[in-house]
């Protein structure tokens, strides 16, 4: 019964974020974004000005669109994130839907439990669907340069999917949390922006160094910590390492791996932290 209802709760939120206007239209702009870079990256190749392809992809135009692939389902998708999370607790709030559950004969936990299994399942559909429709666009207009490299490029595919599922989880759980502690909508989507930022600023070498000088102890460690931190570091860190043509599919992966236990480690501090919110405060 408990898996019933929480299977219906998931299933109500993956319709509600799929009928939502604003949603529907962030996600038209993100496909646009998408469509648009596609063809800036063909009209590059076409004028042969791409050096870091020769610098940093070894000519291997495989890893190079896979790269591009990646930083569209990251730092794009992870706008995203934050709008799912934020709107899958503020839409029921704004439609009284949130206090007819909660009278409802059903635990809180099941409630924020099929919430976060809908908004997850939502965002990994969003994930696939992108990478399907950047791949199209991809061999639609650049289809001459990526055959010859097709394996490199299918080849971290499945490396791209996980950790873009993992790293946007981050701030979806993060939005959901923010959205709970705070009633108004506008200010709870602006804090999740604002975390956004303040990921990209950690992995800023001089901001880590100025924001250690608050903390005792040695500012050299506490500067590597902060930026152990942030969730572009290890973003920055992939792109700079699983991308090379020399390595196989499981050399790769196996690089990845611990940014996604990392990660996973904030997703989980991220979603406890919404569960006992939720769960023990007045969210009405």
């Amino acid at each position: 019964m408990y898996i019933n209802n929480v299977l219906i709760i998931a299933k109500k939120e993956f319709s509600d974020l799929l009928s939502n206007w604003m949603m529907l239209l962030v996600l038209a702009v993100y496909l646009i974004i998408i469509l648009v870079n596609v063809f800036n990256i063909n009209n590059m190749l076409v004028a042969d000005n791409a050096p870091i392809i020769h610098e940093l992809f070894g000519d291997s135009y495989g890893a190079y669109f896979a790269s591009c692939l990646f930083w569209d389902l990251t730092k794009f998708g992870s706008i995203v994130g934050v709008m799912i999370g934020c709107l899958s607790m503020a839409n029921e709030r704004h439609n009284n839907a949130l206090n007819t559950l909660l009278v409802k004969p059903l635990f809180r936990d099941t409630i924020i439990n099929g919430k976060l299994l809908g908004s997850i399942a939502f965002m990994a559909f969003i994930i696939g669907v992108t990478l399907v429709f950047d791949t199209s666009a991809l061999f639609l207009f650049c289809g001459n340069y990526l055959a010859p490299f097709l394996s490199d490029y299918v080849s971290r595919l499945i490396i791209v999917f996980l950790f873009a599922i993992i790293y946007v989880m981050f701030f979806l759980a993060l939005s959901m949390l923010i959205s709970i502690l705070v009633k108004s909508q506008a200010f709870a989507m602006i804090l999740g922006l604002m975390a956004l930022y303040i990921s990209e600023m950690m992995n800023v070498y001089e901001f880590a160094w100025n924001l250690s000088s608050l903390f005792p102890g040695d500012r050299g460690y506490t500067t590597n910590l902060i930026l152990s931190l942030s969730p572009d570091t290890m973003l920055w860190s992939l792109y700079l390492t699983i991308f090379k043509p020399s390595l196989d599919f499981f050399s790769a992966l196996a690089l990845a791996i611990p940014s996604i236990e990392e990660l996973s480690l904030f997703i989980a501090v991220a979603c406890i932290s919404s569960y006992i919110v939720f769960t023990r405060r007045d969210v009405t």
